[in-house]
């Protein structure tokens, strides 16, 4: 026949100081109305803030990008004028 060794309470996982742990989950979810609205409201803040954040880097970074971007597409204006003359000159010198 089967005997327990241990009491019944020996099932329940315990805590640092003897009290039962915290369960594994962190937010207990849809418990009532209130709480859902609490949710939406940090869901919210959360968009808000990374909106913000993305606003922030676009207005902070793009005054540098586009004078770089400009640089850039001139260089390359530049240089495909520089290699159609050599090829010009190179078919000049060809015939």
């Amino acid at each position: 026949m089967f005997t327990r060794s241990q009491p019944l309470d020996a099932d329940v996982s315990r805590g640092p100081y003897g009290d039962p742990a915290a369960p594994s989950h962190r937010f207990a979810i849809g418990k009532s109305e209130g709480e859902a609205r609490m949710r939406q409201v940090v869901q919210l803040w959360f968009v808000g803030t990374a909106v913000f954040l993305s606003a922030a880097m676009i207005w902070a970074f793009v005054p540098v990008l586009i004078p770089v971007l400009g640089v850039t597409a001139g260089l390359g204006v530049i240089v495909a004028g520089m290699v159609s003359i050599a090829r010009w000159i190179e078919r000049y010198r060809a015939s």
